[in-house]
């Protein structure tokens, strides 16, 4: 069963079990890949908090999802699918660090 299928088909519960699932991959792949990186100050703006730094993140991401919705160029790199989930990443992140600051 292909992804439009499933959730064509699928009750809410099952589609954001599923989703869920596919972001806390995502996240616990690019944190063994790039470690905390996401949570760290950018070396341009040590002064930031994490949730600033993940707020920055948080706003490239929305631009680029402006931009992959607003262009006619075909990019094979990023999805406007991996973005969204960039997206809800960097914000259940944000919520752990705010629990920090």
């Amino acid at each position: 069963m292909n992804e439009l299928d499933f959730y064509s088909n699928a009750p809410l519960k099952e589609a954001i079990e599923n989703e869920c699932a596919i972001l806390c991959q995502t996240l616990l792949k690019k944190n063994a890949l790039y470690g905390n990186s996401a949570m760290q100050s950018p070396i341009l703006a040590p002064y930031l908090t994490e949730s600033g730094a993940i707020a920055i993140r948080l706003s490239d991401k929305i631009n680029r999802l402006v931009t992959l919705q607003t262009s006619k160029v075909d990019d094979k790199e990023e999805s406007i699918s991996d973005t969204l989930l960039d997206i809800a990443g960097y914000c259940l992140l944000w919520r752990i660090a705010s629990y920090k600051d």
